[in-house]
């Protein structure tokens, strides 16, 4: 009889892979070749370029500082900025002149005014403090998920320690109004840190180059609560040649601190707010120019402030057509005021 072969055995099941942490993609690195015709940056030695870090003794992405990083998902970023009425002055019994102003949080891209507080004694400190308190209560108790950009005049001690206190994250440029973090941040090795973005452009008259490099600042004490990266972005600005005066170079640093570390503030990141935060200028140039908001007169009681807020729901509510807010936006719910409406309903 034939001899029956053997049963195989049966393969054990293999286990389910566990999903790993995506990798961080590294950036690439930019040239660093200069434009032809273009000035090359004063200080910067060609080839001895660096990894961004070098001399802060971290690694891309290392989380430093209290709160620093605090979010996984940015869902707002906002900016804080003072606004002048100039037109609502009014004389006190001991003959000083008063001038109301508020403070105004506008979201970047979309500049919807997100929040409010009247300016008192002239301390744009204390409003932007209690304003940031206003949009942590409107959510819960939580910065969680929002971005806070300001002026220089307005990165103190006191607010980036409220904003790491709350849970949000910050990114503020650094001035002499800020001494001791203004010479860290000048005094780092930025000729050995390559650029990590450099951004050219032509226009009104002008070429502008505007380059970012980040570092983080590990073990590096800045009196600001919660600092995780520091940045510089340096503009470069070309004027053409007129009748008069001949074709002229212009350079400017800015110095810039932010809780986030690389992983959630990378230079295209970083540097697409810094220019979206002056948005909010924009919507104080619409104010003035299509309402003449400096020319009112209206001083009495909350007069001004509540025009304020008229004022900037007239410009940036949205009316369900997807439009972005501004002049020509108002034109068109001039022509349809039935647009007026469902803004209002919505």
């Amino acid at each position: 009889d034939p001899v029956p072969e053997p049963e195989p055995e049966p393969e054990p099941e293999p286990e389910p892979a566990t999903a790993a942490e995506p990798a961080t993609a590294a950036e690439p690195e930019p040239a660093t070749a200069a434009e032809p015709g273009a000035e090359p940056e004063p200080g910067a030695e060609p080839g001895t370029g660096a990894e961004p870090g070098t001399g802060t003794g971290a690694e891309p992405g290392t989380a430093t500082g209290a709160g620093a990083g605090s979010v996984e998902v940015v869902d707002l970023v906002v900016a804080l900025d003072g606004k002048t009425l100039k037109g609502a002055r009014s004389w006190g019994e001991d003959g000083v002149m008063r001038q109301e102003a508020v403070v105004e949080a506008v979201e970047h891209g979309t500049r919807r005014v997100h929040g409010l507080v009247r300016v008192v004694g002239g301390d744009e400190n204390a409003a932007v403090l209690a304003l940031v308190a206003r949009l942590a209560a409107r959510r819960g108790g939580s910065l969680a998920g929002v971005v806070v950009t300001t002026d220089a005049k307005h990165t103190t001690r006191e607010l980036t320690a409220t904003i790491i206190r709350l849970g949000g994250d910050y990114l503020l440029p650094v001035k002499g109004n800020a001494p001791t973090a203004y010479a860290v941040l000048d005094a780092l090795p930025w000729t050995k840190v390559e650029n990590a973005q450099v951004v050219r452009e032509k226009g009104h008259g002008r070429q502008e180059t505007r380059t970012i490099r980040l570092v983080n600042l590990a073990g590096i004490d800045t009196t600001l609560t919660g600092v995780a990266q520091a940045g510089r972005v340096r503009r470069s600005v070309q004027r053409k040649k007129t009748v008069t005066t001949p074709a002229t170079w212009t350079h400017e640093n800015v110095y810039l601190v932010t809780s986030m570390t690389h992983r959630h503030a990378h230079a295209e990141k970083v540097a697409r707010m810094v220019r979206e935060h002056w948005g909010c200028e924009v919507l104080h140039w619409q104010r003035d120019v299509v309402f003449g908001e400096d020319g009112h007169t209206a001083r009495t009681g909350n007069g001004p402030v509540n025009l304020a807020i008229l004022r900037n729901t007239v410009l940036t509510r949205p009316d369900g057509t997807a439009a972005r807010p501004g002049i020509a936006t108002l034109r068109a719910r001039a022509r349809k005021p039935e647009r007026v409406l469902s803004a209002l309903a919505s």
